[in-house]
C-alpha cells in the first residue's frame, strides 16, 4: 500500500490522473489510507458499492473492479492504471479486468498500466507477464523477500513442520491443486486435529497472536472446539459466510491483541494485515505456490514499525519504487 502510495503521490505530483483497482474492499480501505497519509491534500475519490461510495471524477481513484468496470466510461480517461494483487487477472477478454483495461486505453491509447503483486504467477497459465497472452509485458521492479528481510525490514520467520503430516497420497487434483473437498475430509481426522492442536497450544505459550489456516468450515471449528477444551477461551473463526458486521469485530480484536487464536479458511489471504501476528499454523495442505505464499506473508511484516516511519516522515530510501516517464 505504501509503494502505491509513492508512486500515486510521484504522478499526482505531475498532474496525472490515477486509477487504482482492485478486487477486495480492504485493500481498496488500505490503499486509500496510506495515499491519504502521503498526498494529503490530494483530489481522491472511492468507488466501490461494499464501501458506499461512487466517486468518479477525481484525480485519483482508488476502486473496485466489480462496482468501476461498467461505469468506466463515465468516470473518463486516465494516464495510469495501477492494479493492485496483479496475479488475480484472468488473461482471457471476456473479465471485467480485460474490459476495464481496455476501455482506458480507448479513452487514453497512452495510458500505462501498472500491476503489484508478490506472487506474479497462476496456476492456470504460470507467469502473467513476458507471454503473447499475458496483459504485462515484462517485471518493471522487483524487490525479493531475501533483500527485504536482509535489509531488516521484514521478520524473519522460523518453519517447523508439523508431527503428524496430512497424508495427500489419495487425494485427487484440479487446475493443479488438491480438490478441497477430498483435503477437508482428510484434515479432519481426529487424530491428525488431536496433534495439531497440542503443538499449536505448545509453541503459542510465548507467542501474542495466533493465525490459523484450517482446511474447510468443519475443519475451522473442530481446532476451535478442541482449542477451547484444552482450556484457552481467546479463539474465533472467520469463514467466507461469516455475517459482515462479525467478521469485522473478531479481526479488530484480533489486531488490538483482545483475541489470541484467530481462525480462517482462505478468508484472510489478500488484503488482510495484522503486524500483531507472531505465529502462524498453517492446517492445511496446497500445490500452489501463490497460495502458500500469500498464507506466510500474513507474518512477515514488522509490528509498528511502518506507522514508525510515517510519524517521522522519514520514507525516503524506506519504499523503492521504478522511476516513470511520462
Amino acid at each position: 500500500s505504501l509503494v502505491i502510495a509513492k508512486i500515486v503521490q510521484d504522478c499526482e505530483k505531475r498532474g496525472k490522473r490515477v486509477l487504482m483497482v482492485t478486487h477486495v474492499k480492504e485493500l481498496i480501505e488500505q490503499n486509500h489510507e496510506k495515499i491519504k497519509l502521503l498526498c494529503p491534500d490530494a483530489d481522491i475519490g472511492i468507488f466501490s458499492a461494499g464501501m458506499r461510495k461512487k466517486q468518479k471524477h477525481n484525480q485519483v481513484i482508488c476502486a473496485g473492479i466489480q462496482s468501476l468496470a461498467k461505469h468506466i466510461y463515465s468516470a473518463g480517461a486516465f494516464d495510469i492504471i495501477i492494479c493492485d494483487e496483479a496475479d488475480k487477472i484472468p488473461s482471457r477478454d471476456t473479465t471485467q479486468y480485460q474490459q476495464l483495461i481496455q476501455a482506458c486505453r480507448l479513452m487514453n491509447p497512452n495510458a500505462i498500466l501498472l500491476g503489484l503483486t508478490a506472487t506474479p504467477y497462476r496456476l492456470d497459465n504460470g507467469y502473467i507477464y513476458g507471454t503473447d497472452d499475458s496483459i504485462f509485458d515484462k517485471v518493471a521492479y522487483e524487490l525479493p523477500i531475501t533483500t527485504l528481510l536482509n535489509r531488516g525490514y521484514l521478520t524473519p520467520i522460523i518453519s517447523k513442520g508439523s508431527l503428524k503430516k496430512i497424508d495427500t497420497t489419495n487425494i485427487g487434483t484440479k487446475f493443479g491443486d488438491f480438490i478441497e473437498k477430498e483435503l477437508q475430509k482428510v484434515c479432519s481426522d481426529e487424530e491428525l486435529i488431536d496433534s495439531v492442536v497440542d503443538e499449536i497450544l505448545e509453541y503459542g505459550k510465548t507467542r501474542k497472536a495466533w493465525l490459523v489456516f484450517a482446511t474447510g468450515v468443519e475443519n475451522a471449528h473442530k481446532i476451535k472446539d478442541k482449542i477451547i477444551e484444552r482450556g484457552m477461551t481467546s479463539v474465533d473463526v472467520v469463514t467466507g459466510s461469516t455475517n459482515k458486521k462479525e467478521r469485522e469485530f473478531i479481526i479488530e480484536r484480533f489486531k488490538k491483541g483482545e483475541l489470541r487464536c484467530l481462525i480462517n479458511v482462505s478468508a484472510l489471504l489478500i488484503g488482510f494485515d495484522a503486524p500483531i501476528c507472531d505465529m502462524l499454523a498453517l492446517v492445511r495442505a496446497t500445490g500452489s505456490t501463490a497460495l502458500l505464499a500469500q498464507c506466510v506473508g500474513r507474518i512477515y511484516r514488522l509490528h509498528k514499525q511502518l506507522d514508525k516511519l510515517i510519524a517521522e516522515n522519514d520514507l525516503s530510501g524506506k519504499i523503492l519504487v521504478a522511476r516513470y516517464e511520462f
